[in-house]
């Protein structure tokens, strides 16, 4: 769907999109994700950084949060966020760093790289925001947001809230909605860094 024809909750949905990468980035994003769940699993008070620095990654993903589920309620997606997927070689093609290397001066084709989503999800990012959404409610996801912040700033553990297998599902989940968001904001809503700017990222 072309933006200019798309639903006003769709396009504001993108720019908040849009807003977090501006602030984070997927790099970033992802290592404060960690901090934070690793902090909330233990008995020691964050120190990866100031509380404020947390309560802003925090606030900042509870919009990301609403986003997703305006996109998704709202049953439209930009097609150009798809990639083809082919069954007989299902792998994405890594050499294509414009499909996940975010735009600007020093583009980063290691730390743009998705690491937590599957292969259907890296080609139609909107599964992996579909799998965050289905896991809770909206207003679920930001209470578990308030709870995890509650343990890693008061140095308790979230063990008696969220046992260590459910703690580990809402860690993928979060980082699956990072990344699948990540994905529709460098394929739809970011200009895209030149081919031959972008640092190599060899194939193992």
């Amino acid at each position: 769907m072309h933006p200019s024809r798309e639903d006003k909750e769709v396009t504001y949905a993108f720019g908040v999109i849009g807003d977090f990468f501006d602030c984070f980035g997927l790099y970033y994003a992802v290592r404060d994700t960690e901090h934070l769940i690793r902090s909330a699993a233990n008995n020691k008070v964050y120190k990866k950084g100031t509380p404020g620095n947390l309560l802003f990654f925090t606030d900042s993903f509870e919009e990301l949060v609403s986003a997703a589920f305006a996109l998704i309620e709202s049953h439209a997606e930009r097609k150009e966020a798809h990639l083809p997927f082919d069954e007989n070689n299902p792998d994405p093609d890594i050499s294509r760093q414009w499909d996940f290397v975010a735009g600007g001066l020093y583009p980063n084709a290691f730390g743009d790289f998705p690491r937590s989503l599957n292969r259907r999800q890296y080609f139609n990012p909107y599964k992996a925001i579909k799998k965050f959404v289905s896991h809770k409610t909206e207003a679920e996801w930001k209470t578990t947001l308030k709870t995890i912040v509650e343990y890693a700033l008061t140095g308790g553990t979230s063990d008696e809230e969220y046992p260590a297998s459910e703690l580990m599902v809402i860690r993928l989940r979060m980082l699956q909605l990072i990344e699948g968001c990540h994905l529709l904001h460098v394929r739809t809503n970011n200009k895209k860094p030149a081919k031959d700017t972008i640092p190599k990222l060899k194939k193992k």
